[in-house]
């Protein structure tokens, strides 16, 4: 397993969403403090377009610093909208994405289940920067059945393209997102292609969401594409560093050898002070547990 620094760790240092070039400063600040990988995400919009402008300059830094790709994020908010045209058009912005994901050497594209503008959240209930929120205002008229159907047909969709540009997808179910937990995102799962689609395990999220990780982790086997670490205490999904929860990573990273992965572990740390200094001190905590 390899160690990479997720992209909550930028989105917690420079907002939400980065400036284009913050990503150099992130690139070189990982490579400097050790990490094996480094996080991208992109926004669809004019952050998508920023960055697709120095895909070079960032490619040429990854190389220099001998970086690898984690995993590429696509933040797609009407990717599940009810509304053809939106849809259709975060199904292009995806493609987009996938295609910068392989030009930068990625080997992973993952999303999360964004509530669509028929799940509109509350302003200001998110639990930190870049997060979901923890309160949704259902639209007047909105079907869970048309809605669900459209999910997975769009989904399946998402995995076509992928496969199409050499990539392997994973969803990341987070405590605020229309899917939140394992089974959910297996459901979302349906119609895609197992070979190349799974899941991104968020233990902090699989925690908060009050399922067992002694049991996820061997139910999802093979499915888990990508992991995220970080620690809280069951009660709500914070991002805190490894000791500050009750998580048991020790456990986890045994769980995780036991049914084959050997992907990376990304330090995911945000909502807190200093986060920059303790995802440096989770690397060497995380190197430890699997040395």
């Amino acid at each position: 397993m390899k160690v990479g620094c997720a992209y909550l760790v930028a989105i917690s240092r420079f907002g939400f969403p980065p400036r284009p070039e913050d990503n150099l400063k992130a690139i070189k600040d990982v490579a400097s403090a050790g990490f094996d990988g480094i996080e991208f995400e992109a926004v669809a919009g004019a952050n998508l377009e920023g960055i697709e402008q120095i895909r070079d300059e960032i490619k040429g830094l990854l190389r220099e610093s001998g970086l690898e790709v984690a995993s590429f994020t696509g933040v797609m908010p009407e990717l599940y909208a009810l509304d053809p045209g939106s849809s259709s058009q975060a199904l292009a912005t995806f493609e987009r994405i996938a295609g910068l994901a392989s030009y930068l050497g990625a080997k992973v594209i993952d999303f999360c289940p964004y509530l669509p503008p028929e799940l509109p959240g509350v302003p200001g209930s998110e639990l930190y920067l870049g997060g979901p929120p923890t309160r949704i205002s259902p639209k007047q008229g909105f079907s869970w059945e048309k809605f669900w159907n459209n999910a997975i047909d769009q989904t399946a969709r998402c995995g076509e393209i992928a496969a199409r540009y050499g990539l392997r997808m994973a969803i990341e179910g987070r405590v605020g997102d229309f899917v939140a937990t394992t089974d959910g995102v297996l459901a979302l799962l349906e119609k895609c292609d197992p070979e190349n689609t799974g899941l991104l395990l968020d233990i902090a999220h699989v925690h908060a969401a009050k399922e067992y990780l002694e049991l996820v982790i061997p139910k999802v086997g093979k499915r888990i594409i990508h992991v995220h670490i970080a620690d809280n205490l069951g009660d709500h999904a914070y991002h805190r560093p490894m000791g500050e929860g009750n998580i048991d990573f020790d456990m986890v990273v045994r769980l995780l050898r036991q049914v084959g992965y050997d992907g990376y572990l990304c330090v995911d740390l945000g909502g807190i002070e200093d986060v920059w200094a303790k995802s440096v001190e989770d690397l060497a905590k995380v190197r430890a547990l699997i040395s």
